[in-house]
């Protein structure tokens, strides 16, 4: 009795395989604007994430799918390797995105908060200007309004991104920037005997 002949693959695995394996050029045309939309359509249920964040997880998944072609039979295991590609693209892209707001906060950070550890620290051969009295900082804090001290408390002793401190104030992150720089720069000024910066 001769062996029963392979069934062919599915339309869709034969697709995907001329279209990633075989280069065939209209095949992965095609294959693309099938899955696209799919692709899209999953990362938003899977994320909850916007238009824009599925569009960057599906070029990803792509770039994936063309290095690593799926070695699948049917339609539903070419499904299930693409969603756990989803999957794993849009983990990456946050821990991307995360790590970035990371580097800008501390940027951010280090513009705004005052220069005190460099006052601090001295060298014999280098004058870097009178040290701050401590007394005298908390009395110049105690003057200012109460909205310019909820914003530093909100960015220096809870940790608020500019963008969470500037919305606590009704601002935008840009704006809690600029704002925290001039309190900072009065107060600095108040207290180092400068002219206004």
């Amino acid at each position: 009795m001769e062996p029963a002949a392979a069934s062919p693959p599915d339309e869709p695995v034969a697709l995907a395989r001329a279209a990633l394996e075989g280069g065939d050029r209209a095949a992965f045309e095609a294959f693309y604007d099938i899955y696209l939309p799919r692709i899209t359509r999953w990362t938003r249920t899977l994320t909850r994430r916007g238009d824009d964040f599925a569009l960057d997880v599906a070029q990803n998944v792509f770039i994936r799918l063309i290095k690593r072609p799926p070695r699948v039979a049917s339609a539903p295991q070419l499904d299930h390797y693409i969603r756990r590609c989803i999957r794993n693209c849009a983990i990456d892209l946050v821990r991307t995105e995360l790590a970035q707001q990371n580097r800008d906060a501390a940027h951010a950070r280090s513009e705004a908060m005052p220069q005190t550890a460099a006052n601090n620290t001295r060298s014999d051969n280098a004058d870097t200007g009178p040290a701050i009295d401590p007394a005298a900082l908390l009395a110049q804090l105690r003057g200012l309004p109460a909205d310019d001290i909820a914003l530093l408390r909100a960015r220096f002793e809870h940790g608020a991104t500019l963008d969470q401190a500037g919305a606590a104030a009704g601002l935008s992150g840009d704006a809690a920037h600029g704002r925290l720089r001039r309190i900072l720069a009065r107060l600095r000024s108040a207290l180092t005997g400068g002219g206004d910066a």
